[in-house]
Formats: C-alpha cells, structure tokens, sequence
C-alpha cells in the first residue's frame, strides 16, 4: 500500500510540474517568435538638424544578399501616425516607407530586404531563433548604420545615426493582410521576384 501511495504522489508532482510549465510557457510566448508570418514596416529618415558627423574610414560597399525565401508587399498600417510626424517635422524628413510580410524562420532560412534606392543601398534581415532579431546593413549617402538588435514583436525599434534614421515596427500577419498592390510602398521597385 505504501509503495501504491508513493508512485500516486509522484504521478501527482509530475502532473503539477507539467501544469506549472504549461501556464509558466504561456505567460512567456508572446514574447518568443515562432511559426506564424510577420508584417514588416519601416521608415527612413533624414536627421536635417546642423551638426557634425563624419565617417573616418572608408567601407566597403555593401554586397546584396540572395535568399531562398520571398517576401511580399504588404499595405502600410502600422507607423502612420509616425509618418504624419515626419511630414510635420523641420527637422527630420522623410525618404522612404517600406512594408512587408515575410515567413517566421531562422537566421539562415529568413529573407533579406535589398534595399537599391539612389540615396540608400544595404539590407535587413528579420529572423526568429526562439527570439526575434534584425540584422542590418545600410548605406544612407556615404553614411554606415551596421546593427543586430534583439526587437520585440509590436514594439516600436529606432535605428540611429547622426545623419539619418530607421523606424521599425514587427507585428504578426493578420490573416486578412495579403498581397498588396504596393501603393504606399517601395519595396516593389527593389525587391526582384
């Protein structure tokens, strides 16, 4: 009887632990990328504010890069009211906003954006291992912005430089988000099916 006894409490603690685990993963997963699509939306920006900022080394140009996996143009939603800002703004100005949906894959399967514009040349790359992440590499008239950052799904990400920025926002892909005409975006001249 005793040894029924011990094999039903241990029955007992191992179904708690998984309960605990369960509820315990639940709280954490929004914060963790995994299977479903991602909605791109970025904007870049010219800092018009007088100040110096000067690149004391000469880079390389920046390569494109081909992947495997596609991405397809998707209607701008998400930085509006950003973009309105930008339109009021003295001191910054607005030069491009690009919006995507892509797969939620791993840094070597995810697509990378080339961007080809005459004032703008690099890439970005937005992946998921476990956590989601973007990597980019982007030349703005002469100036560099290189950078890995650990993002979070729905928040608002600066990228900064003295003579130019990046506004980025990652949200999940709403089952009614599919192609779009590509009004309000560019990423049809640069993006090559």
């Amino acid at each position: 009887m005793s040894y029924l006894f011990q094999i039903n409490i241990t029955l007992f603690k191992n179904r708690l632990l998984l309960v605990l685990f369960a509820v315990t993963s639940s709280i954490l997963l929004p914060n963790v990328a995994f299977s479903k699509d991602y909605k791109v939306e970025i904007l870049v920006f010219e800092n018009l504010i007088e100040h110096q900022a000067y690149e004391s080394y000469k880079h390389k140009e920046i390569e494109e890069i081909v992947t495997e996996s596609e991405v397809w143009l998707i209607e701008p939603t998400m930085l509006l009211e950003e973009l309105v800002s930008f339109d009021e703004s003295e001191d910054y100005l607005l030069q491009h906003h690009f919006s995507w949906g892509q797969e939620s894959l791993d840094y070597s399967e995810a697509p990378v954006v080339n961007l080809t514009e005459t004032d703008i040349s690099g890439w970005i790359k937005v992946y998921a291992n476990h956590l989601l992440y973007i990597n980019l590499d982007l030349d703005y008239k002469g100036y560099k912005l290189t950078e890995k950052r650990r993002i979070k799904l729905d928040e608002k990400h600066f990228f900064d430089h003295p003579k130019f920025g990046i506004l980025l926002q990652v949200s999940r892909l709403e089952e009614d988000e599919g192609e779009s005409d590509g009004e309000g975006s560019e990423l049809d001249d640069i993006v090559e099916d």
